[in-house]
């Protein structure tokens, strides 16, 4: 379960789609994003808790002399919309390729929260 939440892997798991565990490893995908999902009061909050946690991870890089895994140059609205569009987006259509009964529930907060991370990555 744990490598079916690895952002790193999202693009093996997406195309693996005859494997016999793809919807179990969609669903944790899922739940692992479902931040992203909320009113966008509370998603933003968890988004700047990703940065700051990668701002703590590239700190802790550099401390220990480790190359960096995250470059923080990116400005925190791109880092958002970047997540936004090549992760949660994708896990989410396959999410509900999968389960149709989740587009009614999905698809207006994904419109709604994917117009807020435009218009922030727009005012920078």
């Amino acid at each position: 379960c744990v490598l079916s939440t690895d952002y790193s892997k999202i693009e093996s798991i997406l195309t693996k789609t005859d494997h016999p565990s793809h919807a179990y490893r969609i669903l944790a995908l899922m739940a692992d994003l479902s931040f992203a999902l909320r009113p966008w009061k509370s998603a933003s909050y968890w988004y700047s808790m990703m940065i700051n946690e990668q701002r703590q991870q590239r700190e802790m890089e550099n401390r220990l002399g480790v190359p960096h895994s995250t470059d923080g140059s990116i400005p925190s609205s791109e880092i958002i919309k970047q997540h936004f569009n090549q992760v949660v987006l994708p896990v989410f259509k396959e999410g509900m390729r999968i389960f149709h009964g989740l587009q009614e529930l999905f698809i207006p907060v994904i419109n709604q929260n994917k117009a807020f991370v435009d218009a922030l990555a727009e005012s920078f």
